[in-house]
């Protein structure tokens, strides 16, 4: 269990343990770990950040609103109370896509990368710890959102580093997901013994994602 904290610190030592010895309990605890945080850490910042996407919320429905109108009307201001049912919503759909997201990575990797039967179970652990790292960064968006008053801060955001072209695609990409991205192509690495072919298979994923994020954004002028 040295691993859930080594990775932070010692990643590739964390890794080669998950290897030595693969076992279900290990993922399943990373995975609960990574799943409960995605669920408590969304519904801090959806709670604290509800009023500022309400806002949002209004003026992309066509309401002409002004921040100050919208507190200063007792009947617009009620739309600013938190709304559970709407909050919920929010988590459920976090934690669908991280849940998702984890098992279609560990899978698709397994098959592609690793290959060995016994290493199903490191396979997975690999990438439920890799994503550890974006509990941090949940945290900083939490801090960001409140402070900047924009309820869809992404957290540290390598398009807001960036002009021209690359700036949109990249606003979704943040720093803790390509820490993510390199932990898990560490694991891959240190699981298949192919390190140049875990690399390419996780960067070469995530480029694709980014060109279609790039073309998406075109297509939307």
């Amino acid at each position: 269990m040295s691993a859930l904290w080594k990775v932070f610190y010692r990643p590739v030592d964390a890794f080669e343990e998950v290897k030595e010895k693969p076992s279900w309990v290990l993922f399943g605890v990373a995975a609960a770990v990574f799943l409960g945080g995605v669920v408590v850490f969304e519904f801090i910042f959806r709670l604290l950040t509800f009023k500022w996407w309400m806002f949002e919320t209004l003026r992309a429905a066509g309401y002409d609103v002004t921040w100050q109108e919208l507190l200063s009307d007792p009947d617009l201001r009620t739309l600013l109370q938190p709304d559970f049912g709407m909050i919920l919503s929010a988590v459920w759909r976090a934690f669908i896509m991280a849940a998702f997201g984890l098992t279609l990575q560990g899978v698709l990797a397994h098959f592609v990368v690793v290959k060995e039967q016994r290493l199903w179970p490191a396979t997975l652990s690999v990438f439920a710890l890799s994503k550890l790292v974006l509990l941090v960064g949940m945290v900083v968006k939490i801090f960001l959102g409140v402070a900047t008053h924009n309820p869809y801060v992404t957290g540290l955001s390598i398009g807001a580093f960036l002009t021209g072209p690359l700036a949109l695609p990249l606003q979704h990409v943040d720093l803790f997901s390509l820490w993510s991205l390199v932990l898990a192509a560490l694991g891959l690495g240190v699981l298949s013994d192919n390190k140049g072919l875990s690399w390419g298979a996780v960067f070469g994923t995530w480029g694709a994602w980014v060109v279609f994020l790039m073309v998406k954004a075109a297509i939307a002028g």
